[in-house]
């Protein structure tokens, strides 16, 4: 069982608020440590960003389940009533994320029995508004987790999945059961990743140097991820499209294999550059074997098009989408490995 920064964060967030319900004797604690929960977010950054919507939300929640209340009472026909124009509004709003929270402080409030609704309507906005505050706290308290080696981490790891099938992927030794188990993972991890790498993105620096290098490094990380997805693309386009491919001439077939042996070595080669594993060149030298093992596998590959066009033979045309794919992930591994290159050109060890 792992425990991330943010489940830690969120049972420290419930703590506190309940601490401080009990504290300031405000009654049930419980709705305190449901905004606390809801409130909870990632990044410090992202804790003030979301704030004045949450606030907006609850004031606006608030609002209406007090004067539905004056005007219809607190049926739960009522109670449904107002959840339903509450999601409405945020939605028109672009309140999205705050929805959940709204409609805790709508139940909250429109819970009251007894006594000066007011009052109670008030008491219970401030306990929303506390869990918010605790919620705030904790995320200013934590140190922020670094996303910048989480996500290398990760990708390293997308990266490791993709090159291993890519290299089996034109042999018919896959495994269909198994592979599509592994697709749907790596199609999960990729999405870990574009969170990860927002959540890096939206990080703060304070200090012009270091703002400058993150942006670049920024710059860099995208492009790895855009290889990543090219890789897939292409190991995708090679399965779609393999009872095609076992048609195709063996010595294509293994001009195809070699080129993707090939780009698979460079993709790695280019993150070993990047750990300092390996040395930069400067200026940029162009790997000859990636871009002539690809203009050969074209040649041939438009050649043998060619020949079946002649024989009217139209099935030769659902594999130009598998060789744009291989022509789009040796593009974007050039242009990684020019990146990579530049990158320490500027920012020296």
């Amino acid at each position: 069982m792992r425990l991330g920064a943010r489940i830690i964060k969120t049972g420290i967030a419930v703590t506190l608020s309940l601490y401080l319900a009990t504290l300031f004797k405000m009654e049930p604690v419980i709705f305190a440590a449901l905004a606390a929960v809801l409130a909870i977010q990632p990044s410090l950054y992202r804790s003030w960003q979301n704030v004045l919507e949450q606030l907006q939300a609850n004031v606006i929640g608030a609002v209406l389940a007090v004067s539905f209340t004056y005007l219809l009472g607190n049926e739960p026909i009522v109670v449904g009533l107002v959840v339903v124009i509450i999601i409405a509004i945020n939605l028109q709003l672009g309140f999205e994320r705050s929805i959940p929270l709204a409609i805790v402080t709508v139940i909250a409030i429109m819970e009251w029995s007894e006594g000066s609704f007011l009052l109670f309507a008030l008491d219970r906005f401030l306990l929303i508004l506390l869990g918010i505050g605790s919620a705030v706290i904790v995320n200013a308290a934590f140190l922020p987790p670094k996303y910048e080696e989480r996500l290398y981490h990760e990708l390293n790891k997308a990266n490791y999945d993709i090159l291993s099938y890519l290299r089996s992927s034109t042999l018919d030794e896959l495994n269909d059961r198994k592979y599509r188990e592994e697709v749907k993972r790596i199609k999960d991890l990729l999405k870990k990743i574009d969170q990860l790498y927002s959540l890096y993105k939206e990080e703060r620096t304070y200090f012009r140097k270091v703002t400058y290098t993150k942006q670049r490094k920024l710059v860099l990380f995208r492009k790895m991820i855009q290889a990543n997805q090219k890789g897939f693309a292409l190991l995708q386009s090679i399965e779609k499209h393999k009872t095609k491919l076992a048609y195709v001439p063996p010595d294509l077939k293994t001009l195809l294999q070699k080129e993707i042996d090939i780009l698979t070595n460079y993709h790695e080669r280019i993150l070993l550059k990047y750990e300092r594993k390996l040395r930069p060149h400067h200026p940029h030298v162009i790997p000859t074997d990636v871009f002539s093992g690809r203009d050969q596998v074209l040649i041939q590959f438009m050649a043998l098009y060619k020949e079946n066009q002649e024989k009217q033979d139209e099935d030769w045309i659902h594999l130009f989408p598998l060789f744009a794919q291989l022509i789009d992930y040796a593009d974007a591994l050039e242009r990684l490995d020019k990146l990579v290159e530049s990158y320490y050109s500027f920012h020296e060890a």
